[in-house]
């Protein structure tokens, strides 16, 4: 078995490990894998300017990656093969907005416009050879684990908490600072993370440092969810999902939020990050990134019901169950 996953390596198979690899720490198992490849790449820098530099090494990273499948393939007996690619992720991130003609900020004719194109060829060519070398009987699956889509703005949601009387700082932030950093817990009822949805977190009494009660809590998560749902942008109102995570998953475990914000569709992203003067802001606060997830993936493969066009991601282990 040979195997591309995220975080350490398992003691069983060949497995090699991804972009989350902590630095200095062991990522393949065996051991003797990593001397097999030595400088191997797990990720490029992808919120850059420096968009030639950036596709150079985004594409040195697909073609060896790529030749260490090609490698492992024909070096391991195995029953599963699982490659990971992580250069369609960045170059999206890379050059959403070149290449897109829904982005805001989408030009005609720039000198990037054909670089998510070209770095897709490149995959499909790279597989393709891959594919060639596998025997006639092997099951194919693609799968992707989330799309990409133009981010329409950006919103520094705690900013928006502040204004609401909701979240209050110790000192007036300035400059993009991480709220926790700055947030006076003794007089703060909400506080919000980012990503590509929001987190929010009532400051209730059973955390460290909490001032609302229970009763309190269920009504602010209430006049949340209200003021929430249509939030006024600068070119518009944008419509919103918010819900406990109760609503979305099956459990919940650990400290987790009171509630899930997805704004526009995610094609805007909530900050965590303060300081600006206002809500709204004009770019990513982590560098150059003009690309956002969307909830809709792609899959393909070889088996099963050709006339099943869509999938639940949660169906996506079932399915695989079922034919492996």
């Amino acid at each position: 078995m040979s195997l591309f996953l995220r975080n350490a390596p398992r003691e069983y198979g060949v497995w090699i490990s991804d972009f989350l690899t902590p630095r200095g720490r062991p990522w393949a198992y065996p051991p003797g894998v990593m001397e097999m490849f030595p400088g191997y790449v797990f990720d490029v820098e992808y919120r850059t300017d420096r968009k030639e530099e950036a596709f150079k090494a985004l594409v040195e990273m697909v073609e060896r990656r790529f030749a260490v499948a090609e490698r492992l393939m024909e070096a391991v007996q195995w029953d599963v093969f699982v490659l990971h690619e992580i250069g369609t992720d960045r170059v999206h991130h890379l050059f959403q907005k070149f290449w897109d003609p829904e982005h805001p900020l989408y030009a005609p004719g720039n000198p990037h416009e054909d670089k998510v194109p070209r770095l897709y060829r490149l995959v499909d060519e790279l597989f393709g050879r891959l594919r060639r070398r596998l025997p006639r009987d092997v099951e194919i699956l693609v799968v992707s684990d989330h799309g990409n889509q133009a981010q329409r703005g950006v919103l520094a949601l705690n900013e928006l908490l502040a204004e609401w009387g909701l979240l209050s700082f110790k000192s007036e932030p300035s400059g993009g600072v991480d709220v926790e950093s700055v947030v006076d817990w003794g007089r703060t009822k909400v506080v919000a993370w980012g990503g590509y949805y929001a987190r929010l977190f009532v400051n209730t009494v059973d955390r460290p440092r909490g001032v609302v009660s229970r009763e309190e809590a269920e009504d602010l998560k209430r006049e949340l969810r209200r003021r929430l749902r249509v939030l006024k942008a600068p070119w518009g109102y944008i419509h919103n999902a918010v819900y406990e995570p109760g609503e979305l998953y099956r459990s919940v475990r650990g400290d987790f939020p009171d509630l899930m914000a997805y704004f526009d569709s995610l094609r805007v992203r909530p900050v965590q990050t303060v300081g600006y003067g206002s809500p709204w802001l004009e770019g990513n606060d982590r560098g150059p990134d003009d690309s956002l997830h969307s909830f809709n993936g792609f899959y393909a493969a070889t088996w099963g019901d050709a006339r099943k066009r869509d999938m639940h991601a949660l169906d996506v282990a079932r399915f695989l169950e079922s034919v492996l």
